[in-house]
């Protein structure tokens, strides 16, 4: 049981093989029931796989173009489409949007220092005191203010540090996905067209050798 469940898992990882394979099967088995020659049975069903193929090439176009936010095949033939120059001019409509403009200001502070130029040494002594009294509370304001401006700019840093690392996550994540994202899709639509193709050019050989081997085997 535990070697059936390792093969299981090894079969899977090859889902893709199964399905191209699955695929082709399921296309040769219905173009055999047609009531047509042998050889033309097989160059329609090399037709229909053809077919298959570039549609499956187109999906994983298609899903390459979404990643980038830009119209599929089928939007841009609609857009060419729509911009048929028509005999008449056409009117277009030009909106404008007022923006407005805000002005930040800045605040300042002043200290108002005491003269005692002309006063006693006790008056002095008062006002030296009162000064160094002022300077010492706008030193602590000053401070106050730089410890939060260092906090904003702290918080800032790490807001664009975050923003950064999950841009870095996505453009990565999407450069991944546009690599290999659909390599799976791809490989089914090429295999596809290689056995179209195939089938297709080829279909009267393939028919005789077919027919050869028929008639040794009896």
């Amino acid at each position: 049981m535990a070697w059936f469940k390792r093969f299981t898992a090894w079969l899977v990882m090859a889902r893709a093989l199964w399905v191209s394979l699955g695929v082709m099967l399921f296309v040769l088995a219905i173009t055999y029931l047609l009531p047509l020659a042998l050889e033309k049975r097989v160059r329609i069903g090399g037709l229909v796989l053809e077919l298959a193929g570039i549609s499956v090439v187109v999906i994983g176009l298609n899903e390459k173009l979404r990643l980038f936010n830009h119209p599929t095949l089928v939007g841009q033939l609609r857009s060419w489409l729509a911009g048929y120059p028509s005999f008449k001019p056409r009117h277009h409509v030009i909106e404008a949007a007022a923006g407005s403009i805000g002005i930040a200001g800045c605040s300042a502070s002043s200290s108002v220092w005491s003269n005692s130029a002309n006063q006693s040494a006790e008056a002095r002594l008062d006002t030296l005191e009162r000064n160094v009294t002022r300077l010492r509370e706008d030193q602590e304001t000053l401070s106050k203010q730089f410890q939060g401006e260092t906090r904003k700019c702290e918080l800032a840093i790490s807001e664009e540090r975050r923003a950064r690392t999950e841009v870095d996550k996505e453009l990565r994540s999407l450069i991944e996905e546009f690599g290999v994202g659909g390599a799976h899709l791809e490989a089914i639509g090429v295999s596809w067209l290689l056995v179209g193709a195939t089938l297709a050019t080829i279909s009267e050989e393939i028919c005789s050798g077919v027919l050869a081997l028929l008639t040794l085997s009896r």
